[in-house]
């Protein structure tokens, strides 16, 4: 085993005041009986940033980043309905700062949550973890959870980005246009769309 133990000569004394002589580290006793940590870690916080993609979990322990397994959380839109639940296909990196895990998404998952209606506001977001999510350096796997409220959240500030003009069917008037982001169905405004016969704006408008 891998656990030693010394001691300066004022450690301990006995009755007598008489001090113990000091151990020194290369004569360093070793452990005859070892408990390991068996205790398992649960998640005390949990924080989204829609800016970034990042939702941050804070434990009761330390826990290994390496373990995290995506498939075993969910965010809900509230505590009790589970109508409208999102889940994760993976994330693109994890950062660990003493008991705390700061997880990034990917920008498609972030979409779908979105879309759902799920964490659209700080009363729409909760997280929900089932065991083997994370584990701690021993192996203990976190305790799985109710939903847990997000106690901050961080609204989506970044502008959409149209990315590309995927298909128009003059039958059907239907046109198929690509953005960055979830778009919001309300906001579109037809009257500011404009066709045109070339890329630079030399031909025909429509």
């Amino acid at each position: 085993q891998d656990t030693f133990v010394t001691l300066m000569p004022s450690t301990v004394q006995d009755v007598g005041g008489n001090r113990a002589p000091a151990v020194t580290t290369s004569n360093a006793f070793q452990i005859t009986d070892f408990v390991p940590d068996m205790a398992n870690p649960n998640i005390t916080r949990f924080q989204i940033d829609l800016t970034n993609n990042t939702i941050t979990l804070s434990f009761s322990k330390v826990v290994n980043p390496l373990s995290i397994n995506m498939s075993f959380i969910t965010l809900l839109d509230n505590s009790l309905n589970t109508s409208r639940i999102g889940s994760f296909s993976g994330y693109l990196s994890a950062t660990r700062s003493r008991r705390t895990i700061v997880i990034t998404l990917y920008q498609q998952d972030v979409n779908t949550l979105n879309a759902l209606g799920v964490c659209y506001n700080i009363s729409t977001c909760y997280a929900q973890v089932q065991k083997w999510f994370i584990v701690d350096k021993y192996g203990n796997p976190v305790l799985a959870t109710a939903p847990i409220k997000a106690s901050n959240f961080t609204n989506d500030t970044k502008l959409p980005v149209f990315l590309q003009f995927l298909s128009f069917d003059v039958n059907t008037g239907t046109l198929v246009l690509q953005f960055s982001e979830t778009i919001a169905k309300s906001s579109v405004k037809l009257n500011t769309l404009k066709l045109q016969s070339t890329s630079n704006g030399s031909g025909v408008d429509f």
